[in-house]
């Protein structure tokens, strides 16, 4: 099956959600402290993002809200035909402790999408996912499989994850 769902458009609606959330969060907590954000508050990524969404309109948001939803009627489709949907949780394999370096905005910049690529969707969409640590790498870094549900799916997922784990429980530790 083909995703039914665009890459590019999700990150463009997930950035706008979830950076118009971010704006909300720190202005309250700043608002309960009584204070400006000051510099050290916040990772240097985390005050690119809310320098950056602080200038939404509410029609960008609106229009956002509006495509998370038509996001979720077409990927909704799928669930006609199956129960599940079965993603890998990254399109590459995890990376190693300090690439997506949050001190470094340009890193994150270059290289954060491509491990939201196939979770975010279900974000936006407020679909239940599960990821799963079902392989390890040569590294001994797990490597995720994801399933995802249609709305109100939780229980079939949770019930999925403590069958493989009954079966083929996974390491611990690495």
């Amino acid at each position: 099956m083909t995703p039914a769902f665009d890459v590019v458009d999700v990150g463009a609606t997930s950035g706008v959600l979830m950076g118009s959330d971010l704006v909300v969060i720190i202005k309250d907590r700043l608002a309960e402290l009584g204070r400006e954000l000051r510099p050290d508050d916040v990772e240097p990524f985390t005050h690119v993002l809310y320098d950056y969404y602080q200038s939404l309109t509410g029609e960008q948001v609106h229009r956002a809200l509006r495509r998370a939803q038509e996001i979720g009627w077409e990927l909704g489709q799928a669930f006609t035909e199956y129960d599940l949907l079965l993603t890998p949780t990254l399109p590459r394999q995890t990376p190693s402790l300090g690439f997506l370096d949050t001190t470094r905005p340009e890193s994150m910049y270059e290289h954060g999408s491509t491990f939201s690529a196939w979770t975010s969707v279900f974000n936006v969409t407020g679909m239940p996912a599960i990821s799963l640590p079902l392989a390890t790498a040569d590294d001994g870094m797990p490597i995720g499989v994801q399933f995802a549900a249609d709305l109100g799916g939780e229980s079939t997922l949770i019930s999925l994850a403590a069958q493989i784990e009954q079966a083929a429980p996974w390491p611990r530790t690495i």
